[in-house]
């Protein structure tokens, strides 16, 4: 398409209109992505036109056609959300559009491209804008970085992580599963693209890690009170690196439970050792690890029973040694996709009427107002025996806060997010426990395995 932007730009105004032709859908359905307003999508794509149309001779020949109108859109798209004081979901720098040939390949039917979209547009808008991108408008990660302004391993880190949360949501929806025979050709796509760019985004997460927990031996070693004397933090987590058997040997005498290592094991490998201090940071696990051109990333999750242990160590190749790591302490959040619209997704100002249609267990004053008054006691009761569960609680309280509270019981583990939706800003807080008991005054408190306790809302 660049070729024929240059006969128009000679003078063939007829390539103009091929040009207009081939990508004006596709610059409509990725503005809409922001403005919402199929309208404002067409009148921005006009713009966007014009302008290339009457600036021909400025075209920047270091992007393709496709990547230089994508460019042009987004900016043109940000200043109208700017003009009209709206969240510009760019984070600065995203983007979204349309739906097309790829999914075609797989002969899926068009109700099966929607239910694929529906999907796709309940994902974090950079996860959503960066699918669209490379995977229905065919953008390399090259161009895409440059139209999202971040580096290519940024950009495959995110679409990597836009196509497994993808597939999480499509798994966990049961009810299409057992009703529709076209899930596992949708299950397949998926998974090829996330199989493609699992391994040319991280470039080395198909290793086998070996991790081991212990605690640390404080007693024994009355000169080390401090995990900052000699590691670094990341999260609120501490972590370093061992990279000589000298080190090694040394750190045994603090953490003798360490993953094994002979001297020879240091030519091809090195120890990323991760230790906590409360709660929120011990009865942990490494998920994941995986490493960018800058980064390695160190993904921990919340064990469903807590052991004791307050330190990890994992024995990781050293062609993923990076200079910086990112520690990622990741909550277990509570799944409401089968019920509910996501928690972030909530406006501030939501009512107590718009709780009661949507299914929530409303709580008004410390009184229960759902006509359904036993729903949270037999949550309890049920999560209280390790029966999965789910129940999303609206409570207005006295100081006309509203808050919402999702509660699961999944594994044998209790889960929670709270969000305030009566502040703008506030982002939502998890936790995690094994019961939930009612105190004086009425507060329902979940309660940790070794004992620590947080308010759930407040019934009289």
């Amino acid at each position: 398409m660049t070729k024929i932007y240059m006969k128009f730009i000679k003078g063939d105004e007829n390539s103009f209109n091929i040009i207009v032709e081939k990508y004006r859908a596709s610059l409509i359905s990725f503005i809409y992505k922001f403005t919402k307003d199929i309208e404002i999508a067409e009148d921005i794509t006009q713009e966007v036109f014009l302008y290339i149309y009457k600036t021909k001779k400025e075209y920047d020949f270091r992007y393709t056609l496709k990547t230089y109108l994508f460019i042009t859109a987004k900016s043109r798209t940000i200043n109208y959300l700017n003009s009209q004081k709206k969240e510009i979901p760019f984070e600065e720098t995203n983007n979204s559009k349309q739906y097309n040939e790829g999914v075609d390949n797989y002969l899926i039917k068009k109700e099966e491209k929607d239910y694929l979209l529906r999907n796709i547009d309940t994902l974090k808008e950079d996860y959503k804008i960066v699918i669209h991108l490379r995977d229905f408008e065919g953008f390399s990660y090259e161009e895409i970085a440059k139209i999202l302004n971040k580096t290519i391993p940024q950009t495959k880190m995110i679409l990597h992580r836009a196509r497994k949360s993808l597939k999480t949501k499509i798994s966990n929806d049961k009810e299409y599963i057992k009703n529709n025979s076209m899930f596992r050709i949708i299950m397949n796509f998926i998974i090829v693209i996330i199989a493609i760019t699992g391994v040319t985004y991280a470039g080395i997460t198909a290793y086998k890690f070996v991790q081991k927990e212990t605690k640390t031996d404080f007693s024994n070693n009355p000169d080390y009170d401090d995990y900052s004397e000699d590691m670094e933090i990341s999260d609120g987590i501490y972590y370093k690196r061992i990279t000589s058997y000298q080190t090694y040997l040394k750190d045994l005498e603090k953490w003798n439970e360490l993953v094994e290592m002979t001297e020879d094991d240091f030519n091809n490998y090195f120890i990323v050792v991760v230790a906590g201090e409360n709660y929120d940071t011990t009865g942990l696990y490494i998920s994941c690890i995986e490493a960018d051109d800058d980064n390695l990333y160190i993904d921990l999750k919340k064990k469903d029973k807590w052991d004791g242990s307050t330190v990890i160590s994992r024995k990781i190749e050293k062609d993923l040694y990076r200079e910086n790591i990112v520690i990622r302490n990741n909550p277990n959040v509570p799944d409401s996709s089968n019920k509910f619209i996501s928690m972030e997704k909530i406006p501030i100002g939501y009512t107590k009427q718009q709780a009661i249609q949507d299914g929530c267990f409303v709580i008004e004053y410390n009184k229960v107002i759902s006509d359904d008054k036993e729903e949270f006691e037999r949550f309890i009761e049920n999560a209280n025996k390790g029966i999965d569960g789910f129940i999303r609680i609206y409570q207005y309280d006295i100081i006309e806060n509203a808050t919402i509270i999702d509660l699961e019981c999944k594994n044998g583990k209790i889960n929670m997010s709270q969000c305030n939706k009566t502040q703008i800003g506030s982002s939502p807080v998890y936790n995690s426990g094994n019961s939930i008991e009612k105190g004086s005054l009425g507060i329902y408190w979940l309660y940790d395995e070794i004992g620590n306790k947080k308010s759930i809302c407040s019934i009289n």
